[in-house]
């Protein structure tokens, strides 16, 4: 969901996109009893939910790791979640110097005789708008980058993309928020960036295609007597999308402690004790090589069977159908439909995939329309 991560693993480097996950430290016992993402994998034969895409951005070679899942809502429309086109959350500084290097080459595009080193003559409000305008266009440019992949992929595998998307459609409240959370990241921030606060419903966004995708079939969004008649707290919602099978913190948790692990019997003289961290070293590695194992697994298209636990007019939040079981969406799910079957037993879009707490534990879901009060 908003996790976008590079996690160096023991003998390889695993990239994937799409959500920002952070560090954390687990013992080996809470490793090794923590659930994983459920579901199943979508067969290639099934075509219910070939209008679930993955998105990608191709390389030199002309491929990618697909890195957010979104939804063909009509033949030349797919919704997807906004921070899959742009990663506003910017959680460290290569990110946001990445940003500001894009936006001071697209000034300088604009205005050829742009001078940066005499930026600070204007004022800040200057400033503030040269580069508001400056991180428009390049969100803009950057969307009509992204490919959609159609199919279920292979897991951890590179795919192709269609080079199909024309623009993206933003809403203002949307653009406004992502311009103010990449400004208050910077010398520019004001007090008026601190007053935009993530909402579920800022993070959705569509993309307009310039042509079908051959072969899909769109799966639309539900409409209100459909939402009315279908939509009910405690109702199964299905997820469809491309993440990962397991949170890549657990495995990040992993790997972190066995080097701590590592570091300490280097160092330890007493038999005893060095005979105890041995052992526990023991226990991260076989919890490393379950969570690694299931990391490498990921990235083809999955569907989970989630139950609404909450809908509070402006977010949903889903969560397991099985008690004491962990089941829901992960990194590279964002952007990926959560589905309703209505009477005729087609399904439609009720939201869009947008953040969990932890990959499994709680979904949760930018809504297309008001729960009725």
């Amino acid at each position: 969901m908003k996790l976008r991560s590079t996690i160096v693993v023991g003998f390889a480097m695993l990239s994937v996109a799409c959500g920002r996950q952070g560090h954390i430290g687990l013992n080996g016992s809470e490793l090794i009893s923590s659930k994983v993402v459920g579901g199943s994998a979508v067969s290639s034969k099934d075509k219910t939910f070939n209008s679930v895409v993955g998105l990608l951005t191709p390389d030199e070679s002309g491929t990618g790791h697909i890195f957010c899942s979104g939804n063909l809502v009509s033949r030349t429309e797919v919704l997807t979640a906004g921070h899959c086109i742009t990663d506003f959350e910017m959680s460290s500084r290569e990110d946001v110097m990445q940003m500001i290097t894009k936006v001071l080459a697209k000034i300088k595009q604009e205005d050829p005789n742009f001078d940066e080193n005499k930026l600070f003559e204007k004022t800040k409000e200057q400033q503030r708008a040269l580069f508001k305008d400056a991180f428009e266009k390049v969100v803009y440019e950057d969307a009509k980058k992204i490919q959609l992949y159609v199919g279920v992929a292979a897991p951890n595998s590179r795919q192709t993309g269609a080079d199909v998307v024309d623009r993206v459609l933003i809403s203002t409240a949307t653009m406004n928020f992502m311009k103010a959370n990449f400004l208050k990241k910077t010398v520019l921030r004001t007090a008026e960036d601190d007053r935009s606060p993530y909402g579920q419903r800022l993070d959705m966004v569509r993309l307009k295609l310039k042509a079908g995708l051959p072969g899909v079939t769109p799966t639309a969004v539900i409409t209100p007597d459909e939402h009315e008649q279908n939509v009910r707290i405690g109702g199964t919602v299905k997820v469809v999308g491309f993440g990962l099978k397991v949170d890549a913190r657990y495995l990040e948790g992993a790997v972190y402690n066995i080097r701590v692990l590592q570091d300490k019997i280097k160092t330890e003289t007493d038999a005893s004790i060095k005979a105890t961290l041995q052992s526990q070293l023991v226990v991260e590695y076989q919890a490393y090589l379950q969570y690694r194992e299931l990391y490498l697994a990921s990235g083809n298209k999955n569907q989970v069977d989630l139950k609404l636990e909450n809908y509070d007019h402006t977010a949903i939040t889903l969560t397991s159908k099985v008690r004491g079981e962990e089941h829901g969406a992960c990194s590279g799910d964002s952007g990926g439909p959560a589905f309703v079957q209505i009477a005729d037993g087609s399904y439609r879009q009720i939201g869009v995939v947008v953040t969990v707490d932890v990959c499994g534990n709680k979904t949760h879901v930018a809504p297309i329309f008001d729960l009725k009060r």
